[in-house]
């Protein structure tokens, strides 16, 4: 018999299967006594007990308890009928009619409960209906009023554009408009950079009039007003909605019609254009904005600031972007020697790449001549565990150019974004990594590497086709495969993203987050995806002394995953303090230099014969 989730005072299956087994074996048990005895007195207090547990039955264990009690009512009529034909006494009939009587009782109960129930439920969907009816006019309230403060600021074509903007809100869900200024939000913002992106490879891979794609970079303005507290402790905070708003209707009107202007943050908006832009272009049209900004504000635009960063020389990814572009913003903020602007090119340390302004003709140009000379090779680096077992190698791309000298990993991938060239060069990649693979596992069985998949080719989607070509021809062992997925390639289709890790995942392909810490994804998305393995970003690692928060931050996220059952690779280990610091917070695996550098192919086969 089913368990039933409508009983009364049971709501766990273990105890209702013990209390229905209890009550069904004292009720034979007191049946039982009726018939081996002769004391009258006992035979009706048999009978008595024999109608309350079967009442209690009916009422603790709902519809399964009903029919339990129904059968051991009949069973007593049964008995009763029968003994009295036997012996004719008047005791067994008045039994009988007295257990006639509490069936018609139960039965009578039970439509009773059933009618209340009924009600019950009708006033429950009642008043859920009511709830939402509710909510649903608080909402409509709450766009309707965010829409008529914006009106009075934000210039529209017409009511059709006014309608049209409440129907996105509103379809949207408030997911990706801000209702403050209807400008896009940060998640739209994002998902706009990540078109945008997108776009850019596409066409530089396709594109003949490779000059003109040089042309379009990608620039975010990121535009704040300090000091916006002031506002909101003198004025309150409907003043300072209303200077937001200001300020988003004096950006929107000084922005280019193709431009982007989106909100951020408090009083902290961005622009993302695609047009060609020069540095001083760029510059003059951030100062125009800041001092449409500064206008709306009623002061000077002492207190304005405003930061850039460009596609792909100040970053890779959208969050990456937005992120370095505020930075820049923050840098003009504590140069009391500039014009309250500042480019991210100027913050970093380096110099912006090794391509400079190099046009993409030029730099395809490069790529290609360094694979034709095979400057461009692989080199793996060694995993261990926590007692210096080694457990496999992670490939990593090097290019060493004999006039360039040697080219940084980031710069190199920027390059080959830019040119589309990300995609054949990933190929070659993984097909020598896989041929590595094989040779390891020749060796050894247990021995597992992992390949680096870069975000473009993970939502490009040709991986798959190109694995199942590739890995035709070479023997290995599947699951000794392990695919890193950077962290930044969940940030902005993470349903897509899971999609696609899943196919992968039913390939027999282990997958590892990669780059984890950056600050883009979340421990809740983890659990969401197949992946069996989160490597540590190098900044954990960089700072484990005691009492920094890098430390602390390290421990807690370690025991979060080890609470969810992921084990964690510490990449970047450089000395001994470190690796018995994370050994201590419960990492599974270490790379780092203080274990091992990389190694050409030749050693990496010589390595592990050492370790057979």
């Amino acid at each position: 018999m089913d368990y039933d989730e409508n009983s009364i005072f049971l709501k766990n299956r273990s105890s209702f299967l013990t209390w229905s087994v209890i009550v069904t074996a004292l009720s034979l048990s007191l049946l039982f006594l009726q018939i081996c005895t002769f004391n009258e007195p006992l035979i009706f207090f048999c009978s008595l007990f024999l109608f309350v547990l079967t009442f209690f039955l009916n009422l603790t264990l709902g519809n399964p308890g009903f029919l339990i009690s129904i059968g051991l009512i009949i069973l007593q009529i049964v008995v009763y009928v029968h003994n009295f034909s036997k012996d004719r006494e008047r005791l067994w009939l008045f039994l009988a009619g007295m257990t006639m009587i509490s069936l018609i009782v139960i039965i009578m109960f039970r439509l009773f409960v059933r009618v209340i129930s009924s009600r019950m439920e009708k006033l429950r969907l009642r008043a859920l209906e009511e709830h939402s009816r509710r909510i649903k006019g608080e909402n409509e309230a709450l766009v309707k009023e965010a829409m008529q403060r914006t009106s009075l600021i934000v210039k529209h074509g017409g009511r059709e554009d006014m309608n049209n903007i409440a129907d996105a809100i509103k379809s949207s869900g408030n997911a990706s408009l801000d209702l403050l200024t209807t400008l896009p939000n940060r998640t739209r913002i994002i998902k706009h950079l990540d078109t945008l992106i997108d776009d850019r490879i596409s066409l530089s891979q396709s594109s003949i009039d490779t000059e003109k794609v040089d042309e379009r970079a990608i620039t975010i303005i990121y535009v704040a007003a300090i000091e916006s507290d002031v506002y909101s402790s003198l004025l309150g905070h409907r003043t300072t909605d209303l200077f937001i708003q200001c300020m988003a209707h004096r950006l929107r009107e000084k922005a280019d019609p193709g431009d982007i202007v989106g909100r951020v943050s408090g009083n902290e908006f961005v622009i993302i254009t695609d047009r060609p832009l020069s540095d001083g272009d760029i510059i003059d049209y951030a100062g125009k904005l800041r001092r449409a900004v500064a206008s709306s504000l009623g002061d000077d635009g002492k207190k304005v600031f405003s930061g850039y960063a460009c596609y792909p020389s100040d970053g890779r990814f959208p969050g990456e972007l937005v992120n370095n572009a505020e930075i820049a913003m923050r840098g003009a903020i504590s140069n009391p020697d500039g014009d309250n602007i500042m480019g991210y090119s100027e913050i970093r340390k380096n110099a912006p790449g090794r391509f400079g302004d190099m046009t993409v003709n030029e730099i395809r140009g490069i790529i290609s001549d360094a694979l034709e000379k095979d400057q461009i090779r692989m080199v793996y680096q060694p995993m261990f565990d926590r007692d210096h077992n080694l457990t496999g190698f992670e490939s990593f791309v090097r290019w060493d150019d004999p006039d360039l000298g040697r080219i940084d990993t980031n710069d190199f991938l920027s390059a080959m974004e830019k040119t589309g060239q990300i995609f054949s060069v990933g190929k070659m990649c993984f097909e020598r990594s896989l041929r590595m693979l094989s040779k390891i596992n020749s060796l050894n069985e247990k021995l597992t590497l992992t390949v680096n998949l870069s975000a473009v080719q993970l939502k490009d989607g040709r991986f798959l086709d190109d694995y199942k070509k590739v890995s035709r021809d070479i023997d290995f062992i599947r699951s000794n495969l392990i695919i890193d997925i950077p962290e930044e390639s969940l940030l902005t289709s993470f349903d897509e993203s899971r999609n696609i890790l899943d196919e992968i995942s039913n390939e027999g392909i282990t997958l590892a987050l990669d780059n984890f810490g950056r600050g883009y994804s979340s421990l809740n998305n983890i659990p969401l995806l197949p992946i069996s393995l989160v490597k540590l970003d190098g900044h954990f690692t960089s700072d484990l002394k005691e009492g920094s928060h890098t430390r602390y931050l390290t421990s807690s996220v370690i025991s979060l995953l080890d609470e969810i059952g992921i084990p964690v690779d510490a990449t970047g280990v450089e000395n001994e303090e470190q690796f018995n610091t994370l050994c201590s917070f419960g990492c599974t695996y270490f790379q780092g230099k203080y274990l091992c550098d990389p190694m050409d192919d030749e050693k990496t086969i010589d390595f592990v014969r050492e370790h057979l």
